[in-house]
């Protein structure tokens, strides 16, 4: 039981493997019958109405218990409710907390709360989702896996020589994509720049403050396409991507968000399917948006970027999903 006067209740369409509906009460709205009793959820202020304040909203007439843990209230264990299962979205906290107090104490009170909880499923383990806060990090991870991935290098301080560091990736070759290595956190992580030459690479970092990612521009369709993971579930959705002649720096979160689908080969499942399992063996995550492109050369299938817990704007029951998903882990928690 939530030991939160502010409980809210929970509502998503019950896909029948796992959430089951039960005759309706009094006031006839069904309930749902799910292994999960109370959810317990952290999610930063810009991040929570795309997703989490709908989700409950949507929910209220359903039967599941749903609080927030308020990481501002201090030490105290005691303090914080009662949940079965916490699920939360702190990453730009997270890429910030080395340089931000404010964020290095939400951060510090999310571990603590971790901690003297054992008996909580945590959706995702934290230290797995601070493997996305740095793309070379990631890069290097997923390098481990043979995750494919455009051939990449790091240029971590000015007076490096650039044309020694390119030279530490024989197969990078130009144009490139130069990115901020922190992957959140502030407007400057989604700035980006693509050079065609030497001359724009050694210009470039007057642009953008270094260490910066360099990696190849795989000549594609202008088509990026969006890979929701949620458990054993992924979907895809193509949207448009930035163009090779791109010349100005510009922000990758600002690109047109649909891509005009007609002629636009399909993707093979089997083939995205295998890079979603590498994915999540490679960074132990089960809730996950990869970005993926297909070279118009050769058809290989690139991953360029790995969010955790992204939007899932275009899936449809998303919230049912991600309960059954919630609900097979407490099960399979329950059964270990």
């Amino acid at each position: 039981r939530c030991r939160d006067n502010r409980d809210l209740v929970l509502m998503a369409a019950p896909p029948p493997a796992k959430i089951q509906k039960v005759e309706a009460e009094k006031n006839g709205v069904d309930k749902l019958n799910t292994s999960v009793k109370c959810l317990g959820w952290s999610i930063s202020a810009k991040k929570r109405s795309h997703f989490f304040v709908p989700f409950v909203e949507w929910a209220k007439s359903k039967g599941l218990n749903c609080v927030e843990v308020d990481l501002e209230k201090g030490d105290d264990p005691e303090s914080y409710p009662e949940v079965d299962v916490y699920i939360h979205k702190l990453v730009d906290e997270m890429a910030t907390q080395d340089h931000n107090e404010q964020s290095a104490r939400k951060i510090s009170q999310m571990k603590k709360f971790v901690a003297s909880h054992p008996h909580v499923l945590v959706i995702e383990p934290l230290e797995n989702v601070f493997r996305l806060m740095n793309r070379h990090a990631l890069c290097k991870q997923l390098q481990t896996k043979d995750v494919p991935q455009p051939a990449w290098a790091l240029w971590e301080k000015a007076e490096d020589d650039v044309e020694q560091v390119l030279k530490t990736s024989p197969a990078l070759d130009f144009p490139m994509i130069c990115k901020q290595t922190l992957s959140c956190g502030t407007p400057q992580s989604h700035e980006m720049a693509i050079v065609q030459n030497l001359s724009q690479l050694k210009q470039v970092s007057t642009k953008l403050p270094l260490p910066l990612l360099l990696t190849a521009f795989i000549t594609h369709e202008d088509v990026v396409y969006k890979v929701y993971v949620i458990g054993e579930q992924f979907w895809t959705f193509p949207r448009t991507s930035i163009k090779a002649n791109t010349s100005e720096v510009f922000n990758s979160q600002m690109q047109a968000p649909h891509a005009d689908t007609s002629g636009i080969p399909t993707l093979d499942r089997e083939r995205v399917s295998v890079l979603v399992d590498k994915i999540k063996a490679t960074l132990g995550l089960r809730i996950f948006g990869a970005d993926l492109i297909v070279d118009k050369n050769s058809g290989q299938y690139y991953i360029v970027d790995v969010n955790y817990f992204p939007g899932y704007k275009e899936v449809k029951d998303v919230y049912s999903h991600l309960l059954a998903f919630l609900s097979s882990q407490v099960e399979k928690t329950q059964a270990d």
